[in-house]
């Protein structure tokens, strides 16, 4: 069991919650939920939870966790979707602990399908039943990553699952244009938690989300702890679903800059964390070239950051 920051199974301090809807205890083996963090999403949540509700899986449940909201989307969810169970948690605690609320709960109930779902994403009809199809392929599969794929230009990927890149986990396929490149590479190290499935026992085992990391860098950071544990991930190229990206992060230019620190410190954290000895030196090698070119740049330029922010991950990662 992983310890650190990360709850332990039945020893999450998570905070006082109001509620609406429960789960169904019967019948559990083979149940799923969908979890949906909310925190002043109410234009995305149509599109959103009419999809989620609108699975071919017929044995499953929603739960919108929001985080404080002020733009009236708990009402919106009482109103438009009572179906859906809502805990409200009163204010904004982040992504990683509201999913780890309601993440706690699922295991409590013997759940073992627990799916991620971002509430400005639109999932495929057949998007769960694909992906807890591919976890039931082979008991040490832990999680399944959805294709995502941005929702103003379908053609143009967000995410095929989490991989090593440039020494840290990341997005596989980013920004490329889908033509079908990565369907038949299903071995990948994580998934995206904008739209991803956990394996109860695989939770049970590792812990949930580093309640730290707040926001970004939580998924990256539990792929790693997984596949150092052994579980496997796979790609599942038929469960697809459509992403704004950023529409609740990068909703303002104040709450961008500091989800872009965030992003950075958490980024450092991770690879601090998980990698070797070696690893950390192939970084900090990229890092430093890449920082005395940016200092050269400025210099030449006259104005610019520089290599500031990669001499700042190399004072994180080391000091």
């Amino acid at each position: 069991m992983y310890e650190g920051n990360v709850p332990v199974m039945g020893e999450a301090s998570a905070p006082r919650q109001e509620r609406s809807g429960s789960m169904d205890p019967s019948s559990n083996i083979h149940r799923a939920v969908i979890i949906v963090v909310n925190w002043n999403g109410r234009h995305f949540l149509t599109d959103c939870l009419a999809a989620a509700e609108g699975q071919t899986y017929g044995n499953y449940e929603t739960i919108v966790v929001d985080n404080g909201s002020t733009d009236g989307s708990v009402d919106f969810v009482k109103d438009r979707f009572p179906s859906v169970t809502l805990i409200s948690m009163g204010r904004n605690y982040g992504f990683a602990k509201a999913n780890n609320v309601a993440m706690t709960e699922a295991l409590q109930k013997k759940i073992n399908y627990i799916a991620l779902l971002n509430n400005d994403t639109r999932a495929d009809r057949g998007w769960l039943e694909n992906l807890i199809r591919a976890m039931k392929s082979r008991n040490d599969i832990g999680m399944c990553a959805s294709k995502m794929l941005f929702m103003a230009y379908p053609e143009i990927i967000d995410s095929t699952g989490h991989v090593f890149q440039s020494g840290k986990i990341g997005d596989r396929g980013h920004g490329e244009i889908d033509s079908g490149q990565y369907d038949d590479k299903q071995d990948v190290i994580g998934a995206c938690a904008g739209a991803c499935l956990y394996r109860g026992e695989m939770l049970e085992d590792i812990g949930l989300f580093d309640e730290s990391f707040i926001t970004y860098y939580e998924d990256a950071e539990l792929s790693w702890r997984a596949h150092n544990r052994g579980w496997k991930a796979r790609f599942v190229p038929e469960a697809m679903v459509l992403h704004h990206h950023g529409g609740t992060t990068r909703s303002s230019p104040a709450i961008d800059q500091e989800m872009t620190e965030l992003s950075m410190i958490n980024m450092v954290k991770m690879i601090r964390r998980h990698d070797s000895l070696e690893g950390k030196l192939r970084t900090s090698y990229v890092w430093l070239k890449t920082a005395l070119r940016g200092s050269l740049g400025k210099g030449i330029r006259g104005h610019g950051k520089g290599g500031k922010p990669y001499y700042d991950r190399l004072k994180r990662l080391w000091l």
